[in-house]
């Protein structure tokens, strides 16, 4: 019910929604409705990274190159190369603008040390 692409950082307490639990209040509305399930497949792409708290909700694709923020609710596709925040889950921002955005704030510090690392970060930040 779930594809992961290839280099997906899923963080801490993400979560992956593949059913409609609303049916519920439908199977006891509706008695010719009593037996039924809606279920979506989930398809995450390539080089993505899904904040914490997140959910995907059922039959969401999100394409290549993407970032989930933080406690997004994701309930429609999300074209390759997109930032999403929000509830529900919108586009902000494409990867080149938020790479361009931020290109006086990046630290190329993830081959250093720890130690090195860490008096680097703190004689740098304001």
């Amino acid at each position: 019910m779930i594809e992961i692409g290839d280099n997906v950082r899923i963080t801490s307490g993400v979560r992956f929604v593949t059913h409609d639990g609303g049916v519920w209040v439908l199977r006891h509305k509706y008695s010719e409705l009593s037996d039924i399930d809606l279920f979506g497949k989930i398809r995450i792409g390539n080089n993505v990274h899904i904040g914490f708290n997140a959910i995907i909700m059922p039959g969401v694709t999100i394409g290549d190159n993407c970032i989930i923020g933080c406690g997004t609710i994701v309930t429609h596709d999300i074209p390759a190369n997109s930032i999403v925040v929000g509830v529900p889950g919108r586009v902000i921002e494409s990867i080149g603008e938020y790479a361009a955005k931020h290109d006086d704030d990046f630290m190329h510090t993830k081959k250093m040390a720890t130690d090195e690392k860490k008096a680097f970060v703190l004689g740098h930040l304001k």
